[in-house]
């Protein structure tokens, strides 16, 4: 993974927040919101993956990196809990520092994990834009750590 596909990812969801920002309309707003939440949890699958499957091919034997990216590809609803298990495969100290990241960035991460669930199965999860906007920030944090844990910024 780039950083510049992250950034691209990213930068999406900014302009979708910056729309969904300029509609009156609640209901619309909401279903926006909703649909915001489902982005960043795609953005946080996507990261973790990416940089586990880059640590890896800059690390490894190609073999090794061949099975780790199929393992990775089965890497889906990313929970905080979740991460920490896969972080722990890789490194230790990778687990432990992600262990004791902020409850708020905790709560955001498997937050906008469990409303995006809730909508992929026919929720009508009650989410406000502002809320999304603020389990964001925190959701940024997260993966900012792991990309640093695994050299990528």
């Amino acid at each position: 993974m780039s950083l510049q596909s992250f950034h691209r990812r990213k930068t999406k969801i900014d302009s979708l927040i910056d729309k969904a920002k300029t509609i009156d309309d609640i209901e619309i707003n909401n279903d926006f919101a909703r649909y915001i939440t489902v982005r960043i949890s795609g953005l946080i699958e996507v990261t973790v993956r990416e940089c586990y499957d880059q640590y890896t091919s800059g690390k490894a034997a190609p073999d090794v990196h061949r099975y780790v990216r199929r393992k990775l590809k089965r890497f889906q609803n990313p929970r905080v809990k979740d991460v920490i298990e896969l972080a722990r495969d890789f490194n230790e100290g990778w687990a432990v520092e992600l262990e004791g990241i902020d409850l708020e960035v905790r709560d955001a991460v498997d937050s906008i994990v469990t409303i995006r669930h809730s909508v992929a199965h026919g929720g009508e999860q009650g989410v406000t834009l502002a809320k999304v906007e603020q389990y964001y920030q925190q959701v940024l944090k997260f993966l900012e750590l792991i990309q640093r844990q695994c050299e990528i910024m």
